[in-house]
């Protein structure tokens, strides 16, 4: 493609030559020549910009000459075009190595930035972020530069605040004698539904309405001790009181009793975040963010799904656990917080005021044989002034669901690692048994070996008595 100066100029000049008739000279030439300096000095200066300094002496040369336009028009359109040809492979050669400079450049940054996090963070940190850029969000980049500022030593949860819970099932003992048991016939009250294997009150002054018993123990309970029966499902109660600052929002306190799980499946299918995805539905998203190896703390980023019409939840949360061996209990405290690598996101609505804990503890403190009991007590505020009788309802319905998923997922982690240790203990049975043999084969071996070398017949010797020495008196004899 030509300039657009000289395209315009090469047009005007071709339209301006016109053979005169009747040896006349055409008006359209003496017209055309007024202007002959100036369409020479733009193509004058488009053949600077494409042609060398042969070529361009050629043509300019031509012009003083004033050879026919038509013949001009011949030579430099050629002389134009082969410039260009030449001209365009050097600027593509020169276009394709100012790209491949700059990508690599752009790959090599990239590779130091991915060294410099990688070193920063742990490998978990980074996948998190390349995942949270790879969703285009807009504050990713400002979360990548600002990855190594949370400060452990300040959120951390300390160690005095776990070992507080220890005393949590003891408390909840003392709940369920004061809020759940007749003081006549020491039976269990009746709260919203019948549960399997419980035999409830029957005594003739007291009444079975869940109601009735509410109201008679919201009447009769301290002011500091405003724990009222919820709901009671299999080997679950549950009960809540209202917040003190958000009025309307719930405090809840759980207490099971399973006899088919043991303490250690329990735990593992709470921290173990993939796992967790499997068997709970409404977990879209849950990682961990970053890690304190001192403490053992985490911090985790959880997408909640909620129903229908309702923005998903999501958490930013730090996590401690505690376990001590020998008697097998078991502290899990989570508090809401925030971290660099989580802005807020649009799609989803940012639970801020969150925290709750567990405590855990085996049947005769074996932590792998089924039995357990615990304590779960938890608050969350959803954001939102939803009418109490939605949060009830979602609470009867979402929290027992929660429950029964975790009672199962803990039962199928169970019969796994009970199958996986009859398989070890059967290879080591085999083992022992070829080791036997191998021995006995040794030792039947080593019997055949001393019977080959030994004689055909046994020599018996006779009994031969010892002798005895004769006793002599000694006498002297004279010559």
């Amino acid at each position: 493609m030509l300039p657009i100066g000289l395209k315009k100029a090469l047009a005007k000049l071709q339209c301006a030559m016109v053979r005169p008739q009747c040896g006349g000279v055409s008006k359209t030439i003496l017209s055309t020549a007024q202007h002959m300096r100036a369409l020479n000095r733009n193509l004058c200066s488009g053949i600077n910009v494409l042609c060398c300094t042969t070529c361009r002496r050629e043509l300019i040369e031509s012009l003083r000459s004033n050879l026919r336009l038509d013949k001009f028009k011949k030579i430099g359109l050629k002389i134009i075009s082969n410039a260009m040809k030449e001209k365009s492979v050097v600027l593509a050669g020169i276009w394709a190595k100012q790209i491949e400079y700059i990508m690599a450049q752009r790959i090599r940054r990239g590779q130091q930035i991915l060294t410099l996090y990688s070193r920063t963070w742990e490998a978990r940190t980074a996948e998190f972020v390349i995942k949270s850029m790879s969703r285009r969000s807009k504050n990713a980049l400002l979360a990548t530069c600002l990855a190594a500022v949370f400060d452990w030593e300040k959120e951390n949860i300390p160690e005095e605040v776990l070992l507080r819970h220890k005393n949590e099932l003891e408390l909840v003992s003392k709940l369920k004698s004061t809020t759940i048991t007749c003081q006549k016939c020491g039976l269990r009250l009746l709260i919203d539904a019948r549960a399997p294997g419980v035999s409830y009150c029957r005594c003739a002054n007291n009444t079975t309405s869940a109601r009735a018993v509410l109201e008679d123990w919201q009447s009769t309970l301290a002011s500091d001790e405003e724990w009222v029966p919820f709901i009671e499902r299999e080997d679950v109660i549950i009960w809540r009181q209202e917040h003190k600052e958000h009025k309307g929002h719930y405090v809840y306190k759980v207490y099971g009793n399973y006899s088919d799980v043991a303490a250690r499946d329990f735990l593992k299918v709470q921290l173990d975040n993939e796992y967790r995805k499997k068997w709970d539905q409404t977990a879209i998203q849950l990682e961990v963010v970053d890690s304190d190896p001192t403490s053992g703390s985490e911090v985790l980023y959880w997408e909640a799904e909620w129903p229908r019409f309702f923005t998903n939840r999501d958490y930013v949360f730090k996590r401690r656990t505690l376990v001590d061996e020998k008697s097998g209990d078991i502290v899990i405290r989570a508090e809401s917080t925030s971290h660099p690598n989580c802005p807020v996101l649009k799609q989803c609505h940012r639970v801020d005021e969150y925290w709750s804990y567990w405590v855990i503890k085996p049947v005769n403190s074996d932590m792998d044989a089924p039995g357990l009991e615990f304590s779960l007590t938890y608050f969350d505020n959803p954001g939102l002034s939803i009418p109490s009788a939605f949060t009830s309802w979602v609470a009867m319905s979402a929290l027992p669901e929660y429950l029964t998923k975790l009672r199962r997922a803990a039962i199928v982690l169970m019969d796994e690692r009970f199958e996986q240790e009859k398989v070890r203990r059967l290879e080591e049975e085999k083992e022992e048994k070829k080791r036997l043999e191998e021995k006995q084969a040794e030792s039947q071996e080593k019997e055949n070996t001393q019977s080959k070398f030994s004689l055909p017949f046994s020599l018996s010797l006779p009994d031969v008595e010892e002798p005895v020495e004769p006793l002599y008196h000694h006498q002297f004899y004279y010559l």
